[in-house]
């Protein structure tokens, strides 16, 4: 949100997005091409900072995405009730349904990304230019929004290779369309090829050879999956017998069920290399995992319908099951003992925040997030974490960055004799936060 932030109250530059954190001397950072962030910031601008205004984009954002999937599982089954059903088991994945209000841009990828899949299908079948430029203009605003998803242009890969093998040749079409869709995505690329350069060693690039992790680690996270991940929070009890039946009923798809095979293996590859960064944490890394699981859900609800149209019914209750129970167990999760963070951020959020005039820049910490802390008590500055900050660094940011202010939920830090010396007074303590005023560079 910070991104956000900054661009409703201080620079409105798109190429410019700001996070909360000066550590390395500027708080521009720049990752994915920050069009959803911008967008919030600008009717922030025009209507206010109301976070009912980040909600509302995000939920037409994930409309869009529940839409996209009722067009893509009817291009697979031509029946609008089994579309109409995997539409709205995937409005109720858990994984889904957690994350569809909140401003990650996970979920502007996603919902792009499904329409670059309805259109490029469409484009397949009728071999309307149309459909190949929306194609192009879907995926150009996916990769922006989040470079990952870019894995779903294996669909035009798999068409292009196919043709390749059929025609044995390269044909002047077949080349037509992969020259179309790459200068639709060109001025992502560029982007990307820009930035990416700046992110140092990213953890999300080097995937499973960012780091050595020991084999411990990767069987715990295997095991996360394998009991929590894929049968608790990307799909549920209730769907995973239609997930099963639409895997063994693919044979019986009339049209480009090679496509959606495509597209699920491309979807574990891209798991398996991020199998480390993904973890047992980063769940709304595996929103791509949506698209061709509840396309499978939406082909195994149209067999039962096919087998007898009464069944409807069943699997409408089905759907009302799935509602319940996922409201029940994702209610839970925004309670604030889940955040990781220090309660005292949630519960006395205005009086930590009038605590420091607006504008001060200050020292922080513990934040491992390095955006949580700062965006609750509505501050930028020095972000801290586990206990690390030295006295040496308290006096520099007194004399050379213009910083007055420290939160701090350290005991440790708060008690260390070196530190208090650049400490004048405490002005708010509530929990274990507390708020300090610093000497003036005067006074060192």
């Amino acid at each position: 949100m910070w991104n956000v932030l900054n661009y409703a109250r201080h620079d409105a530059n798109i190429f410019n997005p700001r996070t909360s954190n000066f550590n390395n001397g500027s708080n521009i950072k720049r990752y994915e091409f920050p069009i959803m962030q911008w967008s919030i910031g600008m009717a922030y601008r025009m209507f206010g900072e109301k976070i009912i205004i980040a909600r509302l984009i995000m939920f037409s954002l994930s409309i869009a995405a529940i839409l996209g999937m009722f067009f893509l599982i009817f291009h697979f089954t031509n029946n609008k009730a089994s579309a109409l059903i995997g539409a709205i088991l995937f409005q109720y994945s858990p994984l889904f349904y957690i994350y569809s209000i909140n401003p990650i841009p996970d979920i502007m990828a996603l919902a792009m990304s499904i329409w670059y899949c309805v259109f490029i299908l469409r484009y397949i079948k009728n071999k309307k230019h149309i459909d190949l430029h929306l194609a192009g203009f879907f995926m150009l605003l996916t990769t922006l929004s989040k470079l990952p998803y870019i894995m779903f242009t294996i669909i035009s890969i798999v068409y292009f290779m196919k043709n390749m093998f059929t025609d044995k040749k390269l044909m002047r079409y077949n080349l037509n369309v992969a020259i179309i869709q790459l200068l639709w995505i060109l001025p992502a690329l560029a982007w990307y090829a820009w930035v990416m350069p700046t992110w140092g060693s990213n953890s999300v690039i080097k995937g499973i050879f960012s780091s050595e992790t020991p084999w411990s680690e990767y069987q715990a996270i295997f095991n996360y999956h394998k009991k929590v991940m894929f049968p608790k929070i990307i799909l549920n009890k209730y769907t995973w017998p239609l997930l099963l039946m639409g895997l063994l009923a693919t044979p019986t798809v009339q049209k480009h069920k090679k496509y959606l095979v495509a597209i699920l293996m491309i979807s574990f590859i891209y798991l398996l290399f991020e199998f480390v960064p993904i973890g047992a944490v980063h769940d709304y890394y595996m929103l791509p995992f949506l698209v061709s699981f509840y396309t499978f859900v939406g082909i195994g609800s149209a067999f039962i319908i096919r087998s007898s149209k009464y069944l409807i019914f069943p699997l409408l209750i089905l759907c009302i099951f799935t509602s319940t129970h996922t409201k029940a167990v994702n209610t839970e999760k925004w309670d604030i003992k889940y955040s990781g963070s220090n309660p005292a951020l949630f519960t006395h959020t205005e009086e930590l925040r009038k605590a420091v005039p607006q504008g001060a820049k200050c020292i922080i910490l513990n934040d491992r997030s390095t955006h949580i802390f700062s965006y609750r008590i509505d501050k930028m500055g020095y972000i801290f974490a586990h206990d690390q900050l030295s006295a040496k660094w308290v006096k520099d940011m007194i004399l050379n960055h213009d910083v007055q202010y420290m939160y701090s939920d350290s005991e440790k830090i708060n008690t260390d004799p070196k530190i208090i010396e650049y400490i004048e007074r405490t002005i708010l303590s509530i929990g274990s936060i507390k708020v300090f005023k610093l000497i003036s560079p005067s006074a060192i």
